[in-house]
């Protein structure tokens, strides 16, 4: 029965490798873009998200503010326009500031922030006078006041806005550059994988082809060399232990048979003969 089911145990394993070397890649792949994508996550939510705040706030300073301020001294806005858009960014100045706050800050950063109250104190007091010019419609004051004190008053906040982004922006990197490094370990392991399970179809697939090729090709050398010379004492002789083996070995006793049977006729033939010239 172990000699019958030979070869059916090599076409076993050469369909069950493949099998397993693909659930191993799978689980590896998986695992890695896990951890790529925790990565990628946590890089948004710890390094990105403050960022963008960090970005917004300096548009808010910078557009919403100052840009607002010319955009009143040349009457491109309507005053209850200027208003009304002043009091928006003052709102969301004071919400994204909050949104960056509300986090797990470094110590370098509450640093900062701790060290520079001054910086909102200033950039405050600057967007209360810019209101109070837009109230009363003083396109003169407005003017004056953003040559001689808007400037000035926002510059400290401003300066801490791109302090603060060049403190995430290093670590942000830091983290896109780990994500980076797993995927890159990730597509070499993979690589490996395709490699060698490449690499172990292609010595299964040589192995079986001789495991079923030799015996064949004993087979068929012996039927032809048979067939040509007449000669029925050639054998196979096959001595694996699979079904081309179980296979030689019932060709060479059939042959056997078919021999004994032929010198047995020959003998009959011979007796015949013998009586009829007696006779």
């Amino acid at each position: 029965m172990l000699q019958a089911e030979s070869v059916r145990s090599k076409l076993l394993v050469l369909i069950t490798i493949p099998i397993i070397l693909n659930a191993i890649l799978a689980l590896y792949a998986s695992q890695r873009l896990g951890a790529v994508s925790n990565t990628v996550q946590t890089v948004n939510t710890e390094r990105l998200q403050p960022l963008r705040n960090l970005d917004k706030i300096m548009r808010l300073y910078s557009n919403g503010v100052v840009d607002l301020a010319h955009k009143s001294i040349s009457q491109m806005l309507l005053w209850k326009e200027a208003d009304a858009q002043l009091a928006e960014t003052r709102q969301k100045l004071s919400k994204a500031w909050a949104s960056y706050r509300n986090r797990d800050l470094s110590s370098e950063e509450s640093a900062l922030l701790q060290q520079n109250k001054t910086a909102f104190k200033s950039a405050e007091q600057a967007i209360s006078k810019l209101e109070s010019f837009i109230d009363e419609q003083s396109s003169y004051s407005i003017g004056s006041f953003v040559d001689l004190q808007l400037y000035p008053a926002l510059e400290p906040i401003q300066n801490l806005v791109k302090q603060l982004i060049v403190i995430q922006s290093e670590p942000a990197q830091g983290s896109a550059s780990v994500a980076e490094r797993i995927a890159s370990k990730a597509q070499v392991t993979v690589f490996i994988i395709l490699l060698v399970m490449t690499l172990a179809l292609g010595a299964m697939g040589f192995w079986l082809y001789r495991g079923i090729r030799s015996p064949l090709t004993v087979m068929l050398n012996t039927v032809t060399d048979i067939e040509k010379s007449r000669n029925l004492t050639l054998r196979t002789n096959l001595k694996s232990n699979d079904e081309f083996g179980d296979m030689g070995r019932r060709f060479d006793r059939m042959m056997e048979t078919i021999g004994e049977l032929i010198n047995h006729l020959q003998q009959v033939g011979k007796r015949a003969v013998s009586v009829t010239q007696d006779a």
